[in-house]
């Protein structure tokens, strides 16, 4: 199987981001502390999140390697969400890999995705270095 993941490449910050995608004006960001646990990444926040119904988002980038020095990569339906290429538009799907109805939901989440990996790029995180997102809403 894959090597366990190297939890000095756990960097906040650098690594890992924790975003509050609605900050109120004066609302601190996110703190948290980063570890693996049962072969996974764990973002722990450190702090309360804002409770009001704001959306956050967990970016793990591909500083993140194994013990074996093996840079994490995004799984396919990652990679196709974070890419600038239309999925589906209204034809066949543009993947052939991907049926009309997968690529239809595909292209749904990655207009939704658009806006934040805009914003991770203005922050210097480039769409290709992301090795996985999502998003959650307190």
């Amino acid at each position: 199987g894959p090597a366990p993941i190297d939890p000095a490449t756990l960097v906040p910050d650098r690594s890992l981001f924790f975003l509050n995608l609605d900050p109120t004006a004066g609302a601190p960001a996110p703190e948290y502390t980063a570890t693996t646990a049962f072969d996974q990444i764990a973002l722990v926040p450190t702090a309360p999140l804002q409770s009001d119904q704001d959306r956050y988002a967990v970016v793990i980038s591909n500083q993140v390697a194994d013990t074996n020095g093996q840079a994490l990569l995004p799984p396919a339906p990652v990679w196709l969400l974070l890419g600038p290429d239309v999925l589906f538009d209204g034809t066949p799907s543009t993947v052939s890999a991907l049926s009309d109805a997968q690529a239809q939901q595909l292209e749904a989440l990655r207009l939704a995705d658009q806006p934040l990996v805009q914003k991770l790029s203005a922050l210097g995180l480039a769409r290709t270095a992301i090795a996985g997102l999502w998003t959650f809403t307190t």
